[in-house]
Protein backbone atom coordinates (compact mmCIF):
# COMPACT_ATOMS: atom_id res chain seq x y z
CA UNK A 1 0.00 0.00 0.00
CA UNK A 2 1.37 3.62 -0.80
CA UNK A 3 2.14 6.20 1.82
CA UNK A 4 -0.13 9.18 1.69
CA UNK A 5 1.63 12.36 0.80
CA UNK A 6 1.55 15.17 4.10
CA UNK A 7 0.64 18.06 2.85
CA UNK A 8 3.13 21.04 2.37
CA UNK A 9 5.86 20.46 5.17
CA UNK A 10 6.31 23.53 7.07
CA UNK A 11 9.80 23.29 7.80
CA UNK A 12 11.39 26.49 10.55
CA UNK A 13 14.88 27.05 9.43
CA UNK A 14 17.55 26.71 12.11
CA UNK A 15 19.10 30.21 13.36
CA UNK A 16 22.63 29.97 12.25
CA UNK A 17 25.63 29.35 15.20
CA UNK A 18 28.41 30.93 13.71
CA UNK A 19 29.38 34.66 13.32
CA UNK A 20 29.40 34.56 9.78
CA UNK A 21 26.24 32.97 9.50
CA UNK A 22 24.53 35.22 11.62
CA UNK A 23 26.02 38.16 9.72
CA UNK A 24 24.91 36.38 6.46
CA UNK A 25 21.27 36.15 7.69
CA UNK A 26 20.74 40.02 9.13
CA UNK A 27 22.19 41.35 5.72
CA UNK A 28 20.39 42.26 2.31
CA UNK A 29 22.23 41.26 -0.82
CA UNK A 30 25.01 43.49 -2.10
CA UNK A 31 25.38 45.31 1.61
CA UNK A 32 28.79 46.14 2.34
CA UNK A 33 29.61 45.84 6.21
CA UNK A 34 32.90 45.87 8.22
CA UNK A 35 33.83 42.01 8.63
CA UNK A 36 33.51 39.84 11.58
CA UNK A 37 37.00 38.21 10.66
CA UNK A 38 39.54 39.55 12.38
CA UNK A 39 41.87 39.73 9.80
CA UNK A 40 39.78 41.30 7.47
CA UNK A 41 38.65 44.45 6.75
CA UNK A 42 35.26 44.49 4.53
CA UNK A 43 32.42 41.56 3.84
CA UNK A 44 29.87 41.81 1.74
CA UNK A 45 26.99 39.79 0.48
CA UNK A 46 26.49 38.32 -3.10
CA UNK A 47 23.17 36.82 -4.35
CA UNK A 48 23.71 35.32 -7.42
CA UNK A 49 21.87 31.85 -8.92
CA UNK A 50 19.72 31.23 -6.01
CA UNK A 51 22.16 30.93 -3.94
CA UNK A 52 24.42 33.39 -1.10
CA UNK A 53 27.84 33.60 -0.12
CA UNK A 54 29.67 36.14 1.67
CA UNK A 55 33.01 37.74 0.06
CA UNK A 56 35.66 39.27 2.44
CA UNK A 57 38.52 42.13 1.52
CA UNK A 58 41.52 44.12 2.82
CA UNK A 59 43.97 43.18 5.21
CA UNK A 60 43.27 44.63 8.61
CA UNK A 61 47.14 44.94 9.58
CA UNK A 62 47.82 46.77 6.77
CA UNK A 63 46.86 50.45 7.01
CA UNK A 64 48.07 53.31 4.77
CA UNK A 65 47.72 56.91 4.00
CA UNK A 66 45.62 56.17 0.81
CA UNK A 67 47.33 59.35 -1.00
CA UNK A 68 45.90 59.11 -4.21
CA UNK A 69 49.61 58.30 -5.44
CA UNK A 70 49.26 55.49 -3.45
CA UNK A 71 44.94 54.46 -4.81
CA UNK A 72 46.98 54.97 -8.36
CA UNK A 73 49.58 52.14 -7.33
CA UNK A 74 47.59 49.91 -5.90
CA UNK A 75 44.62 50.30 -8.93
CA UNK A 76 47.64 49.23 -10.85
CA UNK A 77 49.21 46.74 -9.19
CA UNK A 78 46.40 44.62 -8.78
CA UNK A 79 45.06 45.08 -12.21
CA UNK A 80 41.79 46.37 -10.99
CA UNK A 81 40.15 47.70 -14.44
CA UNK A 82 40.20 43.72 -14.96
CA UNK A 83 38.33 42.79 -11.77
CA UNK A 84 35.44 40.10 -12.21
CA UNK A 85 31.85 40.85 -10.75
CA UNK A 86 31.20 40.11 -6.89
CA UNK A 87 35.20 39.01 -6.27
CA UNK A 88 37.47 39.91 -3.49
CA UNK A 89 39.36 42.10 -6.06
CA UNK A 90 36.61 44.15 -6.89
CA UNK A 91 35.23 44.76 -3.28
CA UNK A 92 38.70 45.85 -2.70
CA UNK A 93 39.00 47.92 -6.06
CA UNK A 94 35.96 49.47 -5.35
CA UNK A 95 35.28 49.96 -1.44
CA UNK A 96 38.92 49.96 0.23
CA UNK A 97 40.82 51.78 -3.08
CA UNK A 98 38.03 53.98 -5.55
CA UNK A 99 40.08 55.79 -8.31
CA UNK A 100 37.77 58.50 -7.24
CA UNK A 101 36.41 59.56 -4.11
CA UNK A 102 36.21 57.34 -1.44
CA UNK A 103 38.32 57.84 2.30
CA UNK A 104 41.81 60.14 1.69
CA UNK A 105 43.49 60.39 5.40
CA UNK A 106 45.95 62.22 5.74
CA UNK A 107 48.54 61.33 8.58
CA UNK A 108 52.09 62.50 9.67
CA UNK A 109 53.59 60.21 6.97
CA UNK A 110 51.89 62.21 4.03
CA UNK A 111 53.08 65.59 5.47
CA UNK A 112 56.62 64.51 5.77
CA UNK A 113 56.30 63.14 2.08
CA UNK A 114 55.05 66.79 1.02
CA UNK A 115 58.09 68.08 2.82
CA UNK A 116 60.35 66.36 1.60
CA UNK A 117 59.40 66.54 -2.02
CA UNK A 118 59.11 70.07 -1.97
CA UNK A 119 62.34 70.87 0.20
CA UNK A 120 60.61 72.97 2.55
CA UNK A 121 60.99 72.48 6.41
CA UNK A 122 58.18 72.04 8.73
CA UNK A 123 56.67 75.54 10.29
CA UNK A 124 57.42 75.60 13.71
CA UNK A 125 54.78 75.32 16.03
CA UNK A 126 53.33 79.57 17.68
CA UNK A 127 53.01 79.18 21.37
Amino acid sequence: MPKAKSSTSTKKKAAPKTKAGQAKASMKCGQVKKSNKPQKKVMKKVCEGGSERMIYAGDSNYTSNKTPAQKKSFRKRHKCSTAKKNTPKELACKELWPAKGGKTIKGKSAEKRKLAKTGKKKPAKKK
